[in-house]
C-alpha cells in the first residue's frame, strides 16, 4: 500500500509517533511518502495525520476523498480515529495491520462550499469541512444581512458569523454558544460571533437550503475564513453564499462504530465526570 503522512509541525511528540509508524510501514515494504502542510496529498492510499484537528483540517483541505487516519497528538481531537494516542505504542501492530488489511470503517463527512459573489458575478468558490467563518479584523461592529435561499432571516450585527457543518458544530460554533450537532444530521448551524442585539440566536437549516450572507458594513478588514486554514478578503455588498456540497466529501478511518458519537463526546468534553 501507499501511505501519505502529515505530521504536526515543530511537535517532537507527534514526530515520534510518526516515526515509528513509518519505520514499521517502511519494513512491511510499504510505500511511504511525507506531505508538507498546505502540499496537495496525491497518489496515495491513505493519509496518516499526527496531530491535532488543526493538522488533520488542513490536510483534508488537499486529500481529496483519500482516507484519512488521524492521531490525535493535540487538545481535543473531533476529527481523529477512535485509537487513543496513549495506546498507539503498545497496540501499534494490531492498529497498522488492520489498515493494511482495510479491516476497519469509512465516515464519511461532507464539506461546506463557499462562493463569493461580487457585482452579481461569482469570482471565487472554496470547501470547508468544520465552517466558514465571516470576521472583521479590528473590533469594531460588523453588519451583515442573512437570507435563507431567497428568505429574509434579518440583520446580524456584532463581530461576524460562524457558519457550521454538523461536523464543525463542535468547534468554533460550539465556543460561540452554539448548538452541537450528530454528524450525518443534514444540518448547518448559523451562529452570531458577540451579536449586538440581544435576540439573535444561533439557528440551525437543513444543509441544502443556500445560506446567503450580505456584507452591509464593517471597519478596516473583513474575511471569510474556511477551516481557519484559507481567507477571502470580502468587500461592502459581496454576497457569501454556503451550503453543503454536493460533490466534495471528507473521509476518515474509524475502528469502531463511526456513528457513536455519543460516546466521543463524553469522553472529549468529560461530560458525566464526578
Amino acid at each position: 500500500m501507499k501511505f501519505g503522512f502529515l505530521v504536526k509541525e515543530y511537535d517532537s511528540y507527534s514526530r515520534g509517533i510518526a516515526n515509528q509508524i513509518i519505520e514499521y510501514f517502511e519494513e512491511e515494504n510499504h510505500f511511504v511518502k511525507e506531505f508538507e502542510r498546505n502540499e496537495i496529498i496525491k497518489d496515495v492510499d491513505i493519509v496518516v495525520v499526527c496531530g491535532g484537528d488543526g493538522t488533520i483540517l488542513g490536510a483534508a483541505n488537499y486529500c481529496g476523498e483519500i482516507p484519512i487516519f488521524g492521531i490525535n497528538t493535540g487538545t481535543l481531537g473531533f476529527l481523529s480515529s477512535d485509537v487513543d494516542t496513549e495506546a498507539i505504542y503498545p497496540e501499534m501492530e494490531t492498529v497498522l495491520n488492520r489498515i493494511v488489511k482495510k479491516d476497519y470503517q469509512i465516515d464519511v463527512r461532507n464539506r461546506l462550499l463557499a462562493k463569493i459573489i461580487r457585482q452579481d458575478k461569482e469570482i471565487h468558490s472554496f470547501t470547508a469541512l468544520n465552517d466558514i467563518v465571516i470576521k472583521g479584523a479590528a473590533a469594531k461592529l460588523i453588519k451583515l444581512k442573512v437570507y435563507i435561499e431567497n428568505r429574509f432571516v434579518g440583520n446580524f450585527p456584532g463581530d461576524g458569523l460562524i457558519i457550521s457543518s454538523a461536523t464543525g458544530s463542535t468547534a468554533y460554533n460550539s465556543s460561540a454558544g452554539g448548538p452541537i450537532i450528530e454528524p450525518g444530521v443534514p444540518a448547518n448551524v448559523i451562529t452570531p460571533i458577540c451579536p449586538h442585539v440581544l435576540g439573535v440566536r444561533p439557528l440551525v437549516v437543513f444543509d441544502v437550503q443556500p445560506i446567503r450572507v450580505i456584507v452591509d458594513s464593517y471597519h478596516k478588514q473583513l474575511i471569510a475564513s474556511a477551516d481557519g486554514q484559507y481567507d477571502f478578503d470580502l468587500c461592502v455588498d459581496d454576497e457569501v453564499v454556503i451550503c453543503s456540497s454536493r460533490t466534495e466529501i471528507t473521509k476518515f478511518i474509524q475502528f469502531n462504530d463511526p456513528l457513536n458519537f455519543f460516546d466521543n463526546l463524553r469522553k472529549k468534553l468529560k461530560w458525566g465526570r464526578e
